[in-house]
């Protein structure tokens, strides 16, 4: 930690403060994933820096506080080391909420004195405070206010500097419309400063996501509730829609998944949630949550959240780090996987309503197929491994034009085979098998089939619960009432449940709930 002391109050009459305005200009930099990538570290040691480098991350980001007794050595030392490294230096330089309520708003030309001086050593970034709504507790107003003096002083310094407001904790235990002595839920504090004029005094909104136990592809199915900030998608549509109207991208400086793998013995109950979530799992979402961010055009920039590990006992800050108890770095090996995503040339081709049988193996490491357009507007493409193999699929579709406009992995936490939905039936595609790691390899069976749904109706004497999952554990989205049609899409392996559309809302149903005249065994299995 670092401190730095006060400059004396009388000083702060003299002190004069003009505001600079952003210019909404960021230049992260080139990279050779889908959108820059690097990763929060708490010590930049060799194998800490080969892991990011094996990744192809071009980001380190350290925090850093501000108080009595600073020392600027050891940050400049870490800027001095991450460019050495090769890599751009984000810094979250945060200070001390307590001292600011003695001070007042006179606390504000001392903050922005101190991170001038850290912006005169060289960083490529900086995040102006973190968790302002919550454990670095700043009313909104007091941190715009803050963010335009802070913003002026990095900008006076070198305007090549990215500035990032500070990523909020994402929570919803204050209320849905204001805050309390104590907080503020999320998106209430961004709508705050959003109406304040953050976005005038940035050039990133920064974002933390790290509450997600599922897919980040998903938008319901976690065990704990459909709350937003448990979800990827959701995440983003929370961060970004109180700036909307402004030109200003997001900035995940800290998105990571928990894993208990590997720190059993001592996982703490507080994070049970997160118990049955593999490094497997931790590794793939990683990966896909950049694929995702890239789709979304709205993402500059990810931050993992952690690189390296600082305890040996399972706790927040080891189950999230990506290099596991044994040193291993699964999740280095997925993202850089994104900077060679294999394109082969079509060795087959496969029409609607087929299927076809092919291997993946040291000599062929992807295969890919020519799937041939028909008369329906959407299809669906699905690989599995074949019966005794121990192939964990990869699916990529390209268009005609040579795009890629989907990817999937698993279809669920249970099943290692990939799915996706929804692809445009009246044009040749090209579909892309490929393993998740090296020593994934087998047969697998791809397939081809319509997206056309089905029609049902809901039957018995009382609504009935559409629940975000195939269980009765999973949250209820909604109810329908008897006799309401429904749209029936897909359904679990043994049909007991069914994936349906109601007025728009997706969602699963007990089987015996719903009445069909059609043949549901020919449904696709989505669970």
């Amino acid at each position: 930690m670092v401190y730095r002391k006060l400059i004396s109050l009388l000083l702060l009459g003299l002190l004069s403060i003009q505001v600079v305005y952003a210019q909404g200009d960021t230049n992260l930099g080139d990279t050779a994933l889908p959108l820059p990538v690097g990763g929060y570290v708490f010590n930049l040691q060799p194998d800490t820096i080969s892991a990011m480098q094996s990744a192809r991350m071009t980001w380190v980001k350290a925090w850093i506080g501000s108080g009595q007794d600073a020392d600027l050595v050891p940050i400049r030392d870490f800027i001095e080391q991450g460019h050495q490294a090769g890599f751009k230096v984000l810094l979250t330089v945060t200070g001390d909420p307590a001292e600011m309520a003695v001070v007042g708003d006179d606390y504000f030309p001392v903050f922005a004195e101190f991170v001038e001086e850290v912006a005169s050593l060289g960083p490529d970034g900086i995040e102006v405070w973190t968790a302002m709504n919550t454990a670095g507790k700043i009313d909104s107003a007091s941190y715009v206010s803050l963010l335009a003096q802070v913003h002026t002083a990095i900008k006076a310094v070198n305007p090549d500097i990215l500035v990032i407001t500070g990523a909020l904790n994402p929570i919803g235990f204050f209320g849905a419309t204001d805050c309390t002595d104590m907080g503020c839920n999320d998106d209430v504090y961004a709508q705050q400063m959003a109406e304040a004029g953050a976005a005038d005094f940035a050039d990133c909104i920064g974002v933390m996501y790290i509450d997600g136990i599922v897919s980040p592809a998903q938008t319901s199915g976690d065990p704990r509730g459909d709350y937003a900030t448990r979800y990827f998608p959701t995440m983003i549509e929370r961060a970004a829609a109180p700036f909307a109207g402004e030109d200003i991208p997001l900035c995940f400086t800290g998105l990571g998944y928990l894993s208990a793998e590997g720190y059993e013995a001592t996982w703490p109950d507080y994070l049970s949630f997160a118990r049955n979530t593999s490094v497997t799992q931790q590794a793939k979402w990683l990966r896909d949550a950049v694929l995702i961010a890239r789709d979304d055009g709205r993402i500059a920039l990810v931050i993992a959240q952690y690189i390296d590990n600082v305890s040996t006992n399972g706790d927040s800050f080891s189950g999230m780090a990506i290099i596991r108890a044994d040193g291993t770095c699964p999740a280095c090996q997925a993202i850089d996987s994104l900077a060679n995503l294999p394109n082969p040339e079509p060795s087959a081709s496969l029409p609607l309503d087929e299927e076809l049988t092919a291997t993946i193996d040291q000599v062929t490491p992807a295969a890919a197929f020519t799937v041939q357009p028909g008369d329906q507007e959407h299809i669906s493409v699905r690989v599995d491994p074949a019966d005794g193999s121990t192939l964990d699929p990869v699916l990529i579709v390209y268009d005609s034009a040579g795009n890629m406009i989907a990817f999937n992995d698993d279809i669920s936490s249970s099943s290692l085979g990939a799915r996706i939905d929804q692809l445009p039936g009246n044009q040749e595609l090209k579909a892309v098998v490929y393993a998740f790691n090296e020593g994934s390899t087998g047969d697998f069976i791809l397939r081809v089939n319509g997206n056309e749904s089905l029609t049902g109706s809901i039957v018995g004497d009382s609504n009935a619960n559409v629940r975000s999952g195939p269980s009765t554990n999973a949250s209820i989205v909604t109810t329908v009432a008897p006799g309401a049609e429904i749209q029936i899409r897909g359904r679990n392996a043994d049909s007991s449940w069914l994936a349906i559309t109601v007025d728009g809302t997706e969602g699963w149903i007990a089987s015996f709930l719903v009445s069909s005249s059609d043949d549901i065994s020919g449904l696709p299995v989505l669970e």
